[in-house]
């Protein structure tokens, strides 16, 4: 037994240890100057970004590629986009939000979207990382009841990245908004709560009002359902009911995490109406829960 490699090694994970929450805290410093979300994180700086054709679509013959919670399922994300014959330069990657988490490689999915300069909008558990990374709302006292690998897996640059994915991305010459899980009808966009933004699922009626639920209860319906347009919705979420086609919304979370699937929703860019779905199969039950 080599004692002193051992007091060596254990020396320098306690160095990278400090060095890597020093640089935390020094992101938190700095990120605490702007707006900030309910949940503690710092708001991206366009919070609600507006996309014009020439940005998304540089190149004639591209496609708009919008890709559903891929919950760090790096292989997954890698045959779908062979499957889409993904054209880097050309085609866009949009993603619904939720890159980390669950899977297996959360690191790698947050640095492949960036390597493939796709756009994407903030989601739960993409908040959650930013909490973790900057110990700030449910882990203000500290990491102990933190559960996943990732916020050891993602850099200073990734965390800067997520942290200006926007809270909607909107296409306005096609019609199409991109959140992670819902919108409330009726309520203009930069008024939607930043709860709702990320983690509704259905609405309820109280009281002549439509409330943003989290959960499915007594009287709720999915929130797509009554979503009468015009602009369709592409967001993600909702694993537990998958797939998700309305005339206006379409929800793209289709479990990959749980062992089901990963889908793309590949679309022209000048017709929102000429669009086709596209999955793969998940490798293994990554999460080992039903619940979302």
């Amino acid at each position: 037994m080599n004692c002193c490699g051992d007091v060596w090694g254990l020396i320098s994970q306690l160095r990278v240890s400090f060095q890597c929450r020093r640089e935390r805290q020094l992101r938190r410093a700095r990120l605490s100057a702007g707006p900030m979300a309910p949940t503690g994180t710092p708001l991206p700086k366009v919070p609600h970004r507006v996309l014009s054709r020439d940005e998304v679509c540089k190149v004639e013959g591209g496609r708009l590629i919008f890709i559903g919670d891929v919950h760090g399922c790096v292989e997954e994300l890698k045959e779908l986009l062979e499957l889409a014959s993904f054209r880097s330069g050309q085609d866009a990657l949009i993603f619904v939000g939720d890159l980390v988490n669950k899977g297996p490689a959360s690191g790698e999915v947050l640095r492949l979207a960036q390597q493939l300069g796709a756009y994407c909008v903030r989601g739960n558990h993409d908040d959650d990382l930013l909490q973790a990374y900057l110990e700030v709302g449910k882990y203000s006292d500290g990491l102990k009841g933190y559960k996943h690998k990732t916020v050891y897996e993602a850099s200073g640059e990734d965390i800067d990245w997520l942290q200006e994915c926007p809270l909607s991305l909107s296409l306005p010459w096609l019609g199409v908004t991109v959140v992670h899980s819902g919108l409330i009808p009726g309520v203009a966009l930069e008024d939607q709560r930043f709860e709702d933004l990320l983690w509704m699922r259905d609405l309820k009626s109280v009281n002549g009002k439509l409330v943003g639920l989290k959960r499915s209860e007594p009287g709720s319906v999915p929130w797509a359902s009554l979503w009468k347009g015009p602009e369709l919705v592409v967001f993600g979420h909702d694993s537990d009911r998958e797939l998700q086609q309305y005339p206006f919304a379409m929800g793209l979370d289709t479990a990959c995490c749980k062992g089901k699937a990963l889908t793309a929703m590949l679309v022209d860019p000048d017709n929102a109406s000429k669009r086709n779905v596209i999955s793969v199969f998940s490798r293994l039950d990554y999460a080992g829960t039903k619940k979302s």
